[in-house]
């Protein structure tokens, strides 16, 4: 099955200017193990998940919403020491 993707464009090249980091690279984290969480911080008016998942030994936390079977990108950087580690220990169980 193939997933489908879509993201704002403008939010896109901030996301890159930002974090160094595109959306057109990242979803590749969906190609293997992820784990996600619901982002509860705020109201955002729509369910945001959080997603880390690793690409050629780098982990990733991605932000998205579904809009039907679409993945809607928010934002994407490399995951913080802590979130790489409980990645690893979660997924992995090691």
């Amino acid at each position: 099955m193939d997933l489908e993707f879509e993201w704002d464009e403008e939010k896109r090249a901030y996301n890159i200017r930002e974090h160094k980091v595109d959306f057109r690279y990242v979803v590749l984290i969906f190609n293997n193990a992820i784990l996600e969480e619901i982002n509860d911080r705020d109201n955002y008016g729509e369910e945001r998940i959080i997603a880390y998942g690793h690409i050629e030994g780098t982990v990733y936390r991605v932000v998205y919403t579904m809009r039907g079977k679409t993945f809607r990108l928010i934002s994407a950087q490399k995951a913080e020491r802590h979130d790489q580690e409980r990645y690893y220990k979660t997924v992995f169980h090691g």
